[in-house]
C-alpha cells in the first residue's frame, strides 16, 4: 500500500490520496461557491502480454489528479492549436487516485513483454480477472471523482490502450452474465478521450528530441521523457509509473494558459474542439466502431516499424541509383507487401499502414 510519507504504492494495490468524503468534498463545496468546476485528468496505462490481438492485459494503472476551472462561455480561443514553448501549467492539480493492480490475462506472457515489463507468468497466477478489476476501478473512481469534467488520457491510447482495454473487456466477458464493455465504458462516466502522444508528435521541437539508429525522432514514452525533462522515467513499462509520466508529458506539451483554456472550453457545455485537435475525442463516437460488435485488430507496430525500415533503405537505393530500372525492385516489392498487409488488417484501422503504402508510391512512381 501507498506510504503517506512518500506516496509510493506497491503493485496490486491502490490508494485514494484525498479520501473523497473529506478533504476532496470540502475543496469541491468552495469551489462550486466560486463558480469553478472539478476537471479529473485520469491517466491510464496498460502492461499487456504482447502486440497483437490476441494478447492480453496482465497489468493496469490509473492515477487521477483534479483542478478547479472556471467555465469560459465567451472565448472564442481556437482549441486545435498546442502551444509550442514549454511552460508550467497555472493550476493546482492534487493526486486524488492512484491504482495499480496485475491481472490474470488467462494467456502466457510473451517472451519480449515480459523482458520489457518484467513480469512473469508466475507473477500472475491467482490475480483477479480484467472484469473484477474494472469493477474495482469503476467503483473507485465514481467514489473519489465527484461531479466535474473526466477526461481518461493514455499514451498512443487511441491506437493502443483504449482499443485493448475494450477488446479484451469484450473477449473476457463473452459467454458471461456480466455486463458488455461498453457498460463499463459507460460506468466510468468519461467525458472525453485524450492522447498525448498525438499532441507530442505534432508540438514537440523535434531537433530536441532523442533519435534512433535510423535517425527519425522517438516518441516512445521514456524517450520523450528524458528529452523533456532531462531525467530517465522511473519505472518506465511499469503501468502506474507510466501513468504518471503521460499526464506530466501531457500538462507541459499542451500547457501553461493554452492547457488552462483548453480545460476551460471542456467544461463548458456545448464545448467543440477544432478539427486539429485529434488527441481530444469524446468516447461515445471513438467507442462507436466497438458498439457495434467490430472487434478491431490491435496494430502490431513491431510488423510496421520493420516494414517503415524497409522503405527506408529501398529510397536510399532509389537515391544511389536513380536512373537505373533496378532501383525500382526494392520499391515495387515492399509495395506489394504493404499492400497486403494494408489490406488485411483493415484500411480503415491502419493508418500507419496506409502511410506507408502511400510512400511506396512515391518511390516507384
Amino acid at each position: 500500500m501507498v506510504d503517506s510519507q512518500t506516496s509510493e504504492i506497491s503493485p496490486g494495490s491502490s490508494h485514494n490520496v484525498l479520501e473523497p468524503d473529506s478533504d476532496a468534498k470540502t475543496d469541491e463545496q468552495t469551489a462550486s461557491k466560486s463558480g469553478e468546476v472539478p476537471v479529473y485528468m485520469i491517466s491510464t496505462d496498460l502492461e499487456t502480454t504482447g502486440l497483437t490481438s490476441q494478447d492480453a492485459i496482465c497489468q493496469i494503472a490509473f492515477y487521477v489528479e483534479r483542478a478547479f476551472v472556471r467555465a469560459d462561455h465567451q472565448s472564442e480561443r481556437d482549441s486545435s492549436e498546442p502551444c509550442l514553448p514549454l511552460q508550467s501549467p497555472d493550476l493546482h492539480w492534487d493526486t486524488v487516485l492512484e491504482f495499480e493492480e496485475l491481472v490474470d490475462p488467462k494467456t502466457p506472457m510473451s517472451k519480449g513483454a515480459a523482458e520489457v515489463t518484467g513480469i512473469t507468468d508466475d507473477q500472475l497466477v491467482g490475480k483477479r480477472s480484467l472484469p473484477a478489476v474494472m469493477e474495482d476501478v469503476v467503483a473507485r473512481l465514481n467514489s473519489t471523482c465527484s461531479g466535474g469534467v473526466r477526461i481518461l488520457t493514455a499514451y498512443n491510447g487511441m491506437r493502443f490502450d483504449f482499443k485493448m482495454l475494450f477488446n479484451d473487456l469484450a473477449k473476457k466477458l463473452n459467454g458471461t452474465s456480466q455486463p458488455d464493455p461498453m457498460s463499463f465504458i459507460q460506468r466510468l462516466r468519461i467525458d472525453w478521450l485524450c492522447d498525448p502522444f498525438i499532441l507530442a508528435k505534432r508540438a514537440l521541437d523535434q531537433k530536441n528530441l532523442i533519435h534512433n539508429d535510423s535517425g527519425r525522432c522517438s516518441f516512445r514514452l521514456g524517450d520523450v521523457y528524458l528529452s523533456m525533462f532531462k531525467e530517465k522515467l522511473p519505472g518506465w513499462h511499469g503501468a502506474l509509473p507510466d501513468s504518471r509520466a503521460t499526464l506530466r508529458v501531457l500538462k507541459h506539451t499542451y500547457f501553461g494558459n493554452h492547457f488552462t483554456s483548453l480545460l476551460s472550453g471542456v467544461v463548458t457545455p456545448g464545448f467543440q474542439v477544432g478539427e486539429r485537435a485529434d488527441f481530444l475525442k469524446p468516447p461515445g463516437q471513438y467507442f462507436a466502431a466497438f458498439a457495434k460488435g467490430s472487434q478491431q485488430s490491435v496494430r502490431p507496430p513491431s510488423i510496421l516499424q520493420r516494414l517503415s525500415k524497409k522503405l527506408e533503405k529501398a529510397r536510399s537505393q532509389k537515391r544511389k541509383a536513380p536512373e537505373e530500372s533496378k532501383a525500382d525492385e526494392p520499391g515495387a516489392k515492399l509495395l506489394r507487401v504493404l499492400s497486403g498487409f494494408h489490406q488485411k488488417e483493415n484500411s480503415n484501422d491502419s493508418p500507419e499502414a496506409k502511410a506507408l503504402v502511400d510512400d511506396s508510391k512515391g518511390l516507384v512512381n
